[in-house]
């Protein structure tokens, strides 16, 4: 899979912090890539590091208990973030599309994420990607976090209810019409476009580009809710630039374009009386 990795094979080192004349600064230290030697964060000494090491022995045991095999591995900024993504052996279809799922299990080494756990769908029609994480599988960097880690393997149904949740969503938005001034409010509220503000030709070709792949899925999958939102989850999986481009689009831009239009599309349901089906709640994103 594109930027995936085939293994995980550096690990987080523990150095000292020194000040501007060499001399050790107490109660505070420096994380390292030990491959790079890239500085990933300085924290207090009291702060736990979830070592790579644990993340491997999770994903492996999972892997043994529910019957997936390891995709690969993705590192973000460096390493800052990590991810694996444990491939779903089910053969799915959403709406007669298509899909792979993907458990992904995460660790933070910046301070900016616990160690978590969530899924990636992807549809192969359009190679549209949408990530998503459980907070209650969240496991923060304390003394206790190995136990805890230990308690979020038992957990793998959860995977499945948020599996079964998102389906079952977008089935909802597909019965939920809309028409070219919703589609222009969904435009305006996932770029965040100010009403009656001149744009400029950067916002332009973005807006452009947005519009342009929401006609495509929607030609294709009807003046739907669902069209909408994968005309969105098109344009940030193959449309959008990113720096540092992660399947799936976990983190970043891309994912905070992803959660407007998921929340835009929900509230339609909403309106619409669609919810009845259940919805996902609101999750707590990368």
């Amino acid at each position: 899979m594109k930027h995936l990795d085939p293994s995980l094979d550096w690990e987080v080192t523990e150095l000292p912090v020194f000040d501007q004349s060499g001399k050790p600064i107490n109660g505070y230290k420096r994380l390292i890539n030990s491959e790079s030697q890239q500085t990933l964060s300085v924290c207090k000494e009291s702060y736990t590091p979830t070592k790579n090491e644990r993340l491997l022995e999770v994903v492996h045991t999972l892997c043994n208990g529910m019957g997936f095999s390891v995709e690969g591995f993705a590192s973000f900024k460096g390493g800052k973030r990590v991810l694996a993504y444990l491939k779903n052996p089910e053969p799915s279809t959403m709406i007669g599309l298509d899909t792979q799922d993907y458990m992904i299990v995460g660790n933070a080494h910046d301070g900016s994420s616990s160690f978590f756990t969530g899924m990636t769908n992807y549809i192969y029609r359009c190679e549209n990607m949408f990530s998503s994480t459980q907070r209650s599988w969240r496991v923060y960097h304390t003394k206790s976090h190995d136990h805890r880690i230990d308690e979020v393997i038992q957990y793998h149904d959860m995977y499945y209810n948020e599996r079964t949740g998102f389906y079952e969503m977008m089935e909802s938005f597909a019965g939920v019409s809309v028409n070219n001034r919703t589609q222009n409010n969904f435009v305006s509220s996932v770029l965040k476009l100010e009403e009656d503000k001149e744009l400029s030709k950067r916002m332009t070709n973005i807006r452009d580009s947005l519009v342009s792949c929401i006609a495509l899925e929607t030609r294709e999958l009807g003046n739907s809710a669902f069209g909408l939102f994968n005309g969105l989850t098109r344009y940030t999986s193959r449309e959008l630039q990113s720096k540092n481009p992660i399947f799936g689009n976990p983190f970043g831009h891309a994912n905070t374009l992803n959660k407007r239009g998921l929340e835009f599309c929900k509230d339609l349901a909403k309106k619409e009386g669609k919810n009845s089906i259940k919805v996902l709640p609101r999750h707590q994103y990368f």
